[in-house]
């Protein structure tokens, strides 16, 4: 039973309404039950055991860097390549042997390589025919005849490579720190020298007509302006450090220790092996 707070009748519980005078009874708000926050104690956290660190396997070695620098220089030669750049060059090098022009390092050892191949080829297609025609057509070439013209080749080049670092030397103690690097020395002299491509190229064609007055003269010519190209560099520039002829002595003496040295490991072996290539006629 409740009270009514109106009249002070007793009624029931559940009745909204004093059944005596009327009083609505006001309706009771449920009470939102509220978070009551309780400290609770924090649960241990599981331990993480430490581990060994796992044995580091042998990692492959990686390639040195200046192999790397190489690599990366030659892709990027072959990449850069323009046959149009390499073509001017020659042309400007044939109106303006002595003029300096910008080239890719390569342009010149690649030259001298190439025009000292052609000369090599020549020349065997030249000996065998003149061994042909001279045993009848029983000499046709054999394994002693190209390891000799093999190592031909590599006996030019080498001269060749020489040379150039003769003329090197001496323009480096006429002129001291104002000469060129190696690659652009090389270059150089390339350009002086490069109208020995088209005496290189004739005595090519003359080795397969097997017309021998064409190639010896033609061989003749490119040896000639080869050694001028070679001198030229040590007498020509300006604000020399010391005399010039000086120069052109230190150059001149080691081109021909150069050239005897080679001559001394190369010739007797190739000697031998065109001799051994005409003995297996007999």
């Amino acid at each position: 039973m409740k009270i009514c707070p109106n009249c002070g009748a007793q009624v029931e519980e559940d009745v909204k309404f004093c059944t005596h005078c009327g009083y609505k009874f006001p309706v009771a708000q449920p009470v939102q039950a509220q978070n009551v926050n309780v400290n609770k104690p924090a649960e241990p956290q599981p331990q993480v055991q430490k581990q060994n660190p796992a044995p580091v396997q042998n990692q492959v070695p990686q390639q040195p860097q200046a192999q790397n620098q190489v690599t990366s220089q030659i892709s990027n030669a072959v990449q850069n390549f323009d046959a149009h750049n390499l073509w001017q060059w020659f042309v400007n090098s044939w109106k303006h042997p002595v003029k300096k022009q910008k080239a890719e390092k390569w342009y010149g050892i690649v030259t001298f390589i190439v025009e000292d191949l052609l000369f090599i080829i020549a020349t065997t297609v030249s000996a065998n025919a003149a061994m042909s025609s001279a045993t009848f057509g029983l000499f046709s070439g054999n394994s002693d005849t190209n390891g000799a013209f093999i190592q031909l080749f590599l006996y030019l080049l080498l001269l060749t490579l020489g040379s150039i670092l003769a003329s090197f030397i001496g323009s480096k103690f006429v002129y001291g720190n104002e000469t060129d690097g190696w690659w652009e020395y090389t270059n150089r002299i390339a350009q002086i020298s490069n109208l020995n491509a088209i005496f290189i190229v004739v005595a090519f064609l003359g080795g397969l007509i097997k017309s021998y007055t064409l190639y010896g003269m033609m061989s003749l010519l490119a040896a000639i302006f080869f050694l001028l190209a070679v001198f030229v560099p040590v007498l020509a520039d300006k604000h020399a450090k010391r005399d010039k002829f000086y120069g052109l002595i230190i150059a001149v003496v080691i081109q021909i220790f150069v050239f005897m040295m080679l001559t001394a490991i190369f010739g007797e072996s190739i000697s031998n092996q065109l001799q051994s290539s005409v003995t297996h006629l007999f």
